[in-house]
């Protein structure tokens, strides 16, 4: 979960940073490493998707992407590494990078602005909590992040004088999703995700990809 942030904190934000990496010495198999098109295999399609909804959400629409993609561990397989660099319409840059062979996955975001900065080195632990068998539900407290998590949140004033402060994060929330997905299929509410904001997704992607194939 993004941390919380007092407004104006940063001045104006000008870039931001997003990292999925994982280790993954040996393939998993499924979908995600499948070379054929019609399962849009490889962790440009897979992690990619998500940094840059993150990014779009963020940062606002895109106007021109770069990106990088590279079959490293196994050249004949889908792509395990990708870096993305988008430029928005506010003149703001994202730079996202998602990848299998990452053995150092942190800071996990990181915001910068003219005034100071805003940095979260810990993931989200929802995944992990679902992994080990966890459930959200009543009873458990879900989506609490452990001591040390905390974003850091640096600051500069018209001297220069530095001042740093954790931000406490809020609490995460993976099933908020689901239970809008829930209402909208029964005609209760709007869908989580609009149409729209999937297409701008799926436009930055077919972006990438073509720079990653053409330079």
């Amino acid at each position: 979960a993004l941390a919380a942030s007092r407004s104006g904190d940063l001045g104006e934000v000008h870039r931001f940073e997003s990292r999925m990496e994982r280790m993954r010495v040996a393939l998993k198999g499924g979908w995600r490493e499948s070379t054929d098109p019609a399962d849009m295999g490889g962790v440009l399609y897979d992690l990619g998707a998500h940094v840059i909804d993150q990014a779009l959400l963020l940062m606002g629409p895109v106007e021109s992407v770069f990106a990088s993609s590279r079959s490293v561990r196994f050249p004949d397989e889908t792509d395990d590494d990708a870096t993305l660099v988008l430029t928005h319409a506010s003149g703001a840059v994202s730079l996202l990078v998602v990848s299998l062979i990452g053995p150092f996955a942190e800071p996990r975001f990181v915001l910068y602005g003219t005034r100071g900065g805003l940095r979260i080195s810990a993931a989200d632990t929802q995944e992990n909590a679902l992994v080990a068998g966890l459930l959200p539900t009543p009873g458990v407290e879900w989506g609490r992040e452990p001591a040390g998590s905390e974003a850091l949140l640096v600051e500069y004033d018209e001297t220069n004088a530095q001042t740093s402060a954790t931000v406490p994060l809020h609490l995460g929330d993976w099933p908020f999703f689901y239970s809008a997905v829930e209402r909208a299929v029964r005609g209760l509410g709007s869908p989580p995700v609009l149409l729209d904001d999937a297409i701008a997704n799926l436009r930055v992607l077919d972006a990438a990809r073509a720079s990653a194939s053409s330079g």
